[in-house]
């Protein structure tokens, strides 16, 4: 291919938000662009003046345009299209943009190449591989890009033969600084959204709290922002009598490694993950993960007694593996390595773009956009799904936004983004 390869990427953005796939695109794409890879992205946005990803990737280099998230489904597929018939790329991602999974159905029939992706294991993502990869009609991708080997293997059984099924794993810096070996105290956090769904945030404080009173010279800190900050403060207020767990709220994605490199153990007890960046980024560091034993994506990174400690439960199974830890300098230090190792060999960001020009170059191949994308979008769309509703709103959107439940809906969208 004589000219730059050029790929439209589709996003969510909003303010005051920094969520993992958002971050993950902050990384891939300009690297990609020093790839020789031409990368744009489209966002639905609440306020396109107030957008921080998009500002962000400006300062890289990186163009974007918005629309509002406000309107109708059949609006943004137009929208998409417009802007794709514009300037037509040579691979269409999607991403988790549900209007933009239909828009790709007239794109992928202009002959251009369209990508999906799967961040993470719960219902929304079963149903993007059910409505956009498993039926043979209109609205099938291309290809679908899963995050983690456990969301691949699950995806092979199901997809089309005609939807090529890869496995990139996300990837993250690894800074010089490391963290250093615990002296007195040994410092826990947690990094992510403060959310019940998922997270289980509310169980986590109540964790942290009951390892500060069974653990002398045990602390924690809980970074992040999300609905539960309120409640969970609270359960601070009433449990943590020592004062050793503190909130310390949200950090931009570009500045959290500075800040987690200054502890030691990373907890995550989620019911169910992707492959969870936080935790990449806390091991890139030479934290030492404490992770629920579930069956997606945290097992890939935690090797149990190799890379960190898996537990059963967010009670006496977490409080015992932390023990463990204090109780050892050479644990905690053989630990941290083989985390941070971990990351080195497999997840740098490096690796990530190597990977994700691979599967845009041998797709832009494939390329054979001799057809001028319709434009009209006339095509019936399916059924709204109950996994798609917060997305997907087909009335007008007056009427949506008279419901005045925009901030609920945005808050339950954000456990698709992190």
């Amino acid at each position: 291919m004589s000219e730059p390869l050029r790929v439209t990427f589709c996003a969510y953005d909003f303010p005051n938000y920094v969520g993992g796939p958002n971050a993950w695109l902050l990384r891939l794409l300009p690297q990609l662009g020093s790839l020789g890879i031409d990368c744009s992205v489209l966002f639905l946005t609440l306020d396109a003046e107030n957008s921080p990803t998009a500002e962000a990737l400006l300062k890289s280099g990186i163009p974007s345009k918005a629309f509002p998230f406000t309107q109708t489904t059949r609006k943004k597929i137009q929208w998409i299209l417009g802007c794709v018939a514009e300037n037509p790329p040579h691979v269409f991602v999607p991403n988790l943009v549900i209007p933009a999974y239909f828009a790709a159905g007239w794109v992928r029939a202009a002959g251009i190449p369209t990508v999906g992706i799967l961040h993470s294991d719960d219902s929304f993502y079963h149903a993007i591989v059910d409505e956009f990869s498993s039926k043979e009609d209109f609205f099938r991708v291309s290809s679908l890009v899963c995050v983690s080997e456990y969301l691949m293997q699950s995806v092979r059984d199901k997809a089309s033969p005609k939807t090529s099924v890869h496995y990139v794993p996300y990837g993250v810096p690894v800074p010089p600084e490391t963290a250093s070996q615990p002296d007195e105290d040994l410092k826990v956090i947690y990094v992510g959204r403060l959310e019940e769904e998922q997270k289980r945030i509310s169980e986590v404080t109540r964790a942290f709290c009951e390892m500060v009173r069974q653990v002398p010279g045990t602390c924690a800190k809980i970074y992040g922002d999300g609905p539960a900050k309120t409640s969970i403060a609270k359960i601070l207020q009433e449990e943590d009598k020592l004062g050793r767990v503190e909130i310390m709220g949200r950090v931009p994605s570009d500045e959290i490694q500075s800040h987690i490199s200054q502890n030691h153990v990373v907890v995550l007890l989620s019911d169910y993950e992707g492959l969870p960046i936080a935790l990449l980024e806390a091991m890139a560091c030479g934290l030492v993960p404490v992770c629920l034993n579930i069956s997606s994506g945290i097992p890939q990174l935690v090797k149990n007694g190799e890379t960190g400690l898996l537990v059963s439960d967010r009670g006496k199974s977490f409080v015992s593996a932390i023990k463990s830890i204090k109780a050892s300098r050479e644990t905690w230090q053989s630990l941290s390595q083989s985390a941070r190792n971990m990351i080195i060999e497999s997840y740098s960001d490096k690796a990530c773009a190597d990977h994700w020009e691979a599967i845009l170059r041998k797709l832009a191949d494939e390329c054979s956009s001799t057809t001028i994308v319709d434009l009209h979008a006339s095509k019936k769309l399916p059924l709204v799904r109950r996994e798609f509703v917060r997305e997907d709103f087909r009335g007008h959107h007056l009427l949506f936004r008279g419901l005045n439940k925009v901030d609920r809906v945005l808050r339950k969208l954000a456990n698709h983004l992190r």
